[in-house]
């Protein structure tokens, strides 16, 4: 009987010891911000419209929003590293929409240019990436925010 106390106790022990690892996995939340449907410049007759528009596209590439953030994160407990991945985003998101109201009432204010008109479409989203498990069946990243807004001038 005193053996088998003692075999349980070993038992207990081990699985407490192995209940308290700790896995770190290397995690990478992807902060990616661009154009994905626009008009060429070179489209854009008016040389006024076309220097307004090059205005825009440099004005919001000079937000600086496309980052890569990585971290290691303790037993896929993701929860806390994404909302301050989340919290990062918000941050850029309301620079990059006050960018876009003052495009938008700027483009009201243009008046009409006869021939030249324009468009441009951008996303910002983050996901969350797991580099380790790029070979698991089906596995894709995590969008975890994203945000889409389109500038248009006719």
């Amino acid at each position: 009987m005193k053996g088998w106390k003692c075999l349980c106790g070993l038992v207990l022990a081990a699985s407490l010891f192995a209940s308290c690892a700790e896995e770190t996995t290397l995690t990478s939340y992807l902060f990616y911000f661009n154009e994905e449907d626009f008009t060429q410049p070179a489209e854009i007759a008016d040389p006024e419209i076309r220097a307004f528009y090059l205005d825009i596209r440099e004005g919001f590439a000079n937000l600086h929003a496309n980052d890569l953030w990585q971290i290691n994160v303790v037993n896929r407990n993701y929860a806390p590293e994404d909302g301050k991945a989340m919290a990062r985003f918000n941050d850029t998101l309301a620079a990059i929409k006050e960018y876009e109201a003052r495009y938008r009432k700027a483009i009201g204010e243009l008046g009409a240019h006869e021939g030249s008109s324009f468009h441009v479409k951008y996303v910002y989203r983050l996901s969350r990436d797991v580099p380790a498990d790029h070979f698991s069946s089906g596995y894709s990243p995590a969008v975890l925010q994203e945000y889409t807004f389109e500038l248009r001038y006719d």
